[in-house]
């Protein structure tokens, strides 16, 4: 279980990291970007708390 939020945070993080030169490479605004990765962190926080809470 622990080797599931370890794997998708490695994921997240290249994710993460394809989007940003995505995004450099279109000329999207940092801003933006910031904005998704919070809604990103959120997202994957409260996936986590339902797996941890439904075991």
């Amino acid at each position: 279980m622990v080797l599931n939020i370890i794997v998708t945070c490695v994921l997240g993080m290249f994710g993460t990291a394809l989007l940003l030169a995505v995004m450099s490479f279109l000329g999207i605004s940092i801003e933006l970007f910031f904005f998704l990765i919070h809604g990103m962190i959120f997202a994957m926080c409260v996936l986590i708390y339902i797996h941890l809470k439904g075991k």
